[in-house]
């Protein structure tokens, strides 16, 4: 309930009318400030180069035989010598990335292991480079022939060096919406 005596609120736009030049009226402030609006920025033509799209892809595909072969230094050479990404809230560098591989082959020794993607590579070419959103489903059966399948979504940042060609400078988990 309202009581007439009761003190009024201050807004936030109440305090942004103290900011204002002496005389300046709020609707004057308004009308200044939507006059000079900026006109609206025209989308660049999207850039399509099947060439290089194919580079990149041929990358991922590269990278992804060598893990299923357990090749850490062939998936490395697929690798960005900047490659920098977050996962988990951390930090990961190359060579985090390396020992993150070493680790998985070491569990995957006594296991049969199948890699595959689970959709068709779609690259989007990108002020950063080439972005292919993966998603890769690893099939696994241990020793005692039991099956597994685990599926990870990652985003794949792939950018031109001079002499590799395509690498892939970050490997990001994509959230599932």
């Amino acid at each position: 309930m309202f009581h007439e005596d009761a003190e009024a609120l201050t807004g936030g736009t109440d305090l942004l009318l103290a900011w204002l030049p002496e005389g300046a009226g709020r609707s004057d402030a308004w009308d200044r400030y939507f006059a000079n609006a900026p006109l609206p920025v025209a989308r660049p033509e999207e850039v399509w180069d099947a060439e290089l799209a194919n580079a990149a892809v041929d990358c991922l595909f590269r990278f992804l035989r060598a893990l299923e072969c357990r090749d850490v230094d062939e998936a490395m050479a697929c690798i960005a010598p900047d490659y920098h990404t977050f996962e988990g809230g951390r930090e990961q560098d190359r060579e985090g990335l390396r020992q993150k591989l070493e680790y998985a082959f070491d569990v995957w020794r006594q296991e049969e292991v199948r890699l595959s993607l689970a959709e068709v590579p779609d690259p989007v070419f990108h002020p950063a480079g080439i972005l292919i959103q993966s998603v890769l489903q690893i099939d696994s059966r241990n020793a005692a022939g039991e099956h597994r399948t685990q599926v990870l979504r990652r985003m794949a940042v792939f950018e031109e060096t001079p002499h590799d060609g395509w690498l892939i400078s970050a490997l990001s988990d994509v959230e599932r919406t």
